[in-house]
């Protein structure tokens, strides 16, 4: 049975950065209502508040829209986050998976490579690349955690696991070990 995982963006994560755009909006729109700031500040709020204006707006957009982003099944993996470039991987040619920790939140990587027969879709500087790599693209596919909340990745990172292990355990698959939980562990 080939059951298909499909990933969302995080709607409560979209609702919750909406929201904070919106406050940040109103704190700057505030300071020019009640104040009487000098020029170079009032300048300073405007562009702000423009700046805030585009953000929330493409926010909201991409928050209506709820495109797929990814879809994980048996077969493979596809990243539809780029609706002109859809990337789809089966599992036999990914190499490994990895949960890893960024700045502020976990992401995982997807490291694949393919043998590429059309060449027509291809950028000039990838064609090179392609040709001294013998016929073979390499592609990183990164699901940044910041898009989702803990919970979401962790479903996202099974689903991936569990699907690759099944298609190919060759694939290299590498937890995330909390290095600060790793010591207390040990004590």
């Amino acid at each position: 049975m080939n059951t298909k995982y499909l990933v969302y963006p995080d709607r409560i994560r979209g609702g919750i950065s909406i929201t904070i755009e919106v406050l940040i909006f109103l704190g700057f729109l505030s300071v020019l209502i009640f104040k009487n700031p000098p020029i170079l500040i009032f300048v300073v709020i405007i562009v702000l508040l423009i700046f805030f204006l585009l953000m929330i707006n493409n926010e909201v957009k991409k928050f209506l829209k709820n495109d797929l982003m990814y879809e994980i099944s048996g077969n493979g993996i596809k990243d539809m986050t780029n609706k002109d470039h859809i990337i789809d991987l089966s599992w036999s040619e990914v190499m490994k998976i990895e949960e890893v920790s960024n700045n502020s939140s976990l992401q995982i990587g997807i490291f694949a490579s393919q043998n590429l027969e059309n060449h027509a879709e291809l950028a000039k500087n990838v064609r090179v690349n392609m040709m001294r790599n013998g016929n073979h693209v390499f592609y990183n596919i990164l699901i940044d955690g910041f898009q989702f909340r803990k919970r979401s990745l962790q479903r996202i990172w099974d689903e991936l696991k569990k699907n690759a292990q099944n298609a190919n355990p060759s694939i290299v698959v590498i937890d995330y070990v909390d290095p600060i939980l790793k010591k207390r562990r040990k004590k």
